[in-house]
């Protein structure tokens, strides 16, 4: 069940009950689904993974990893679950896995880009260039402009919500962090400056 509160997006987690943001930082993709979220929150999902790793129906059974080409125990702590093949299990082990993912990540930057903007904020890369271009391509707060930094724009976001607010560079992006996003310490710190007039 998803409900909206306050403009944002909720959704019920199917086994803890609690009502959190409808975003990839609280649930994990599932394309099955009618909202392409899974039903449980990332904390219970994990928890019904390891209930399943405890549990698994083949026990004393190996498998053998097409990567590296060595025999594990065919369960959980050795191989990623998957929907269809021999048990249920992904052909290559876990470590073979990552390390398959850190290459492809490694030598496709745009790739790793897109992953990031998908599954921590749920945007694809048009989204992100909306906000940009609305944005003029500077920074919110301090206004320097993407052209004068090395790395891109930071998505700044409401930890509690899920709620995006806009783009930071990076400086601007760790003081609202430090400030644990409370506006009083970050007017206190405004009124401090002025004072020693260091502005």
């Amino acid at each position: 069940m998803i409900e909206s509160i306050v403009g944002i997006r909720y959704k019920t987690c199917g086994k803890c009950i609690s009502a959190l943001p409808s975003t990839l930082e609280f649930y994990y993709r599932d394309r099955k689904t009618n909202d392409s979220l899974t039903c449980l929150c990332k904390k219970c999902f994990i928890e019904d993974q390891m209930d399943k790793v405890k549990n698994f129906p083949y026990p004393g059974v190996s498998k053998q990893c097409s990567g590296c080409h060595r025999f594990f125990p065919a369960t959980l702590e050795f191989f990623n679950l998957r929907n269809s093949g021999k048990f249920g299990l992904c052909e290559k082990c876990r470590d073979c896995k990552s390390e398959e993912s850190k290459f492809y990540y490694k030598n496709n930057p745009v790739a790793r880009r897109q992953y990031h903007l998908l599954n921590k904020y749920g945007l694809t890369q048009s989204d992100y260039q909306i906000i940009f271009d609305r944005q003029g391509g500077n920074c919110a707060i301090c206004g320097i402009n993407q052209s004068n930094l090395s790395k891109p724009l930071f998505i700044d976001h409401n930890h509690l919500t899920g709620q995006r607010r806009g783009l930071l560079c990076n400086p601007c992006n760790i003081m609202v962090g430090m400030a644990k996003d409370n506006y009083s310490i970050l007017m206190r710190a405004a009124e401090y400056l002025k004072a020693q007039d260091i502005t």
